[in-house]
């Protein structure tokens, strides 16, 4: 699994909503166009709104592939984060530190919190990412929260076992009360419905 279960859907959220990086179709007369394009037999098919759909219509200009000195493809950043992503194992926790920097000098704030929060998930003591996202902010973010204390976590998970209702209502007390548990009892009741 590339990202832990909560940063996938902010991730994916981001994909959608993030503007594509432009494609460049440089020509041989020196002007450079940003945008998107295909390739249609003999003809490239550039769009300056960023489509690659070979059938585009709109705004489109065509050019014979002769005309055409270089074609560049430009994924978007997160498209790129993603793979960079894939290709990490489980426990790469430097190489997603990497990454964090990586976002950061893209200027990609959003994703650099989360890839710098994922990797505090696997290890809620990691020097460089601890420091990388501020250990008083982290200490914020964490207090009460079972994807970062192993001992809540446990302690969810036996809330999650129990089948009595009644029972979980004085195990979420106790839990809020010496765990200083963030999340509030539906969560975990959604959990138990949901599994």
């Amino acid at each position: 699994m590339i990202f832990s279960r909560p940063l996938a859907p902010i991730l994916l959220i981001l994909l959608l909503v993030t503007t594509a990086a432009a494609d460049v179709v440089v020509l041989k007369n020196g002007r450079k166009l940003r945008g998107g394009y295909a390739e249609v037999g003999e003809t490239v098919v550039f769009n300056p709104y960023f489509s690659r759909h070979p059938e585009m219509v709109f705004g489109v200009e065509r050019f014979p592939r002769s005309a055409v000195k270089e074609l560049i493809r430009e994924d978007p950043p997160l498209v790129t984060l993603l793979a960079k992503l894939s290709e990490l194992g489980p426990d790469d926790l430097d190489g997603r530190l990497a990454l964090a920097e990586w976002c950061g000098e893209r200027k990609m704030k959003a994703e650099r919190l989360e890839v710098l929060l994922d990797i505090l998930r696997r290890d809620p003591a990691h020097e460089g990412a601890l420091k990388a996202y501020g250990k008083s902010k982290f200490r914020k973010v964490a207090k009460g929260n079972p994807d970062y204390d192993e001992e809540i976590r446990a302690a969810v998970e036996e809330y999650l076992a129990l089948p009595d209702p009644e029972e979980r209502k004085k195990v979420y007390a106790k839990l809020k009360r010496e765990r200083s548990i963030a999340m509030p009892q539906e969560y975990f009741d959604r959990m138990i419905r949901a599994a």
